[in-house]
């Protein structure tokens, strides 16, 4: 059989085996002994997603875009999606698998940045943090304290000058240049 893990949210985090070749939505009859769990005797079934035990080094990382097509934005997000040892991603996550996930970027100036880690509820994960500074930025990512394939750097390039971005803020003497360079 295969290793599996499960969250009950009446009873946390419970580990087992199963034959079946992938982990997905299964009836589980669940007992304590000979007496059946009172959460689940009107059918003595609960459905209940099982997962594979997650794999960081099956498990990616990935960039919105590819890495040379990253701009500068304010709000700069990292899918991570957690597999099992057959590179099969994960069905569900759960808030203690996500305490689980290590995320650190630092920004080019050598400071760390703030993240936001989100679950998906479908064994992906969003990391958020404000990407408004252009340059290289180092990235690692865990999960129980293991690495999870990731690019290590990434770069984010300054954005093009939109008219929607910029702010008129008066009247100078270079207006007159202004005027005759739009017409």
């Amino acid at each position: 059989g295969q290793s599996v893990e499960w969250f009950l949210p009446v009873f946390g985090k419970a580990y087992g085996y199963y034959t079946k070749p992938r982990a997905r939505l299964y009836d589980v009859s669940m007992k304590i002994g000979e007496d059946t769990i009172a959460q689940c005797a009107s059918s003595q079934h609960y459905p209940v997603w099982v997962n594979n035990v997650a794999c960081p080094s099956k498990s990616t990382v990935e960039l919105p875009n590819p890495p040379e097509q990253l701009v500068v934005r304010q709000e700069m997000s990292l899918l991570i999606t957690l597999k099992d040892k057959f590179g099969f991603q994960r069905l569900v996550g759960s808030e203690p698998e996500m305490e689980q996930l290590e995320v650190s970027i630092v920004n080019p100036r050598g400071k760390s940045v703030e993240i936001h880690v989100t679950n998906n509820n479908n064994g992906t994960y969003t990391a958020k943090f404000d990407g408004r500074l252009a340059g290289a930025y180092a990235l690692s990512v865990k999960f129980a304290g293991e690495t999870v394939s990731a690019p290590k750097h990434f770069t984010m390039l300054p954005a093009s000058i939109l008219a929607e971005n910029c702010v008129f803020v008066g009247i100078n003497e270079t207006y007159e240049e202004i005027k005759r360079m739009e017409a």
